[in-house]
């Protein structure tokens, strides 16, 4: 089990921890509670992004409703890496479906370059 430690005036959680022995003594403003061990391990998880649901006694993600379309932009792309929006790139000009840029391209010309010097081996 992993810790987190909460504000009681403000119910925000402040940090997180993986032990019990990572507990440190606090002031009464603040409390340690028990929560999910993968919130400490999940990458790009912060303390900020949680508080202390004080009716149901346990720590939830803080829901955040996107407004205007370069915020929805904003976390709709969260869910789509970089390497996704990148192979989705290089296979389209390699398909052809901009043309005959293949061998024109810095980008592709590059990736190209890399990947025929270490191929798939699955």
């Amino acid at each position: 089990m992993s810790y987190a430690l909460v504000d009681k005036g403000t119910n925000g959680t402040i940090q997180f921890v993986k032990t019990a022995e990572e507990c440190f003594e606090t002031h009464e403003d603040y409390k340690w509670v028990d929560i999910p061990d993968d919130w400490v391990m999940e990458e790009g998880t912060n303390p900020p992004d949680f508080f202390w649901n004080e009716d149901k006694q346990e720590v939830q993600r803080v829901h955040i409703e996107p407004e205007g379309w370069e915020q929805k932009r904003r976390f709709a792309f969260e869910n789509l890496s970089i390497e996704e929006q990148l192979a989705a790139l290089y296979d389209d000009i390699e398909s052809g479906i901009f043309g005959d840029i293949a061998g024109k391209s810095k980008f592709y010309t590059k990736i190209k370059s890399i990947k025929d010097q270490i191929p798939k081996t699955e």
